[in-house]
């Protein structure tokens, strides 16, 4: 897959026709997604129990058409969620809310950090590791 290291001008987007602008990932087949960061509590540091853990989190980012990738060991988890269908879908702020809430709810998880809803394909990787927003 080819890296683009800068997002086009508008100027330049608007000139691009469909086919263009979903070659490049442009416009309304953009693809915005975001990171997420965070363990389980001391007593649940077992292999059993971090399998069970994501599959109730993939059950439930699946259940609300969203896609994640990534995933840990031990008590450790890191993934970036993305919707389900691409393009021209995008994950949504209600989206975002909607898992961070239910992470946040959980008596299990210790700590929660998200990063912003960024452009999946012409952000750098390191923006993805940046876990602005503290919820737990």
């Amino acid at each position: 897959m080819p890296v683009y290291f800068r997002t086009p001008s508008q100027r330049k987007v608007r000139k691009m026709t469909a086919r263009q602008r979903k070659k490049f990932h442009l416009g309304e087949f953009a693809r915005l997604d975001f990171g997420m960061a965070g363990n389980l509590l001391s007593q649940h540091h077992t292999s059993e129990y971090f399998d069970r853990f994501m599959d109730e989190l993939i059950d439930f980012v699946e259940q609300n058409s969203m896609c994640l990738g990534g995933g840990g060991c031990g008590a450790d988890f890191s993934f970036i969620v993305e919707h389900e269908k691409q393009p021209p879908l995008n994950i949504t702020a209600e989206q975002k809310a909607l898992l961070i809430n239910w992470l946040a709810a959980r008596p299990d998880v210790e700590h929660l950090r998200a990063g912003a809803i960024i452009d999946g394909f012409y952000a750098d990787e390191a923006m993805f590791e940046q876990y602005d927003e503290i919820y737990k």
